[in-house]
């Protein structure tokens, strides 16, 4: 695991993304970020309250598109 990033549910919402929980009948939940161009991230923290994904490096990650669209649209977010 690399850095991980967290994103606050409200600076997404606001800035137009569509945010969706997935279940598939079991108990294991998760979310599901639709950007407003398209894109899907989905958060592999267990917690539904929030988008947290895994981005070792921007230019090589295969979420580090969602990096750089949190960077260019404004949007707070934690990286460690």
């Amino acid at each position: 695991m690399g850095r991980q990033i967290t994103v606050g549910l409200l600076p997404l919402l606001k800035a137009g993304c569509r945010l969706q929980v997935v279940n598939h009948g079991g108990l294991d939940a998760y979310l599901q970020v639709e950007t407003p161009n398209g894109q899907i991230i989905c958060s592999d923290d267990s917690s539904l309250g929030l988008l947290g994904f895994d981005c070792r490096d921007k230019e090589t990650s295969s979420t580090g598109w969602m990096e750089d669209w949190l960077i260019l649209n404004d949007i707070p977010y934690v990286q460690g």
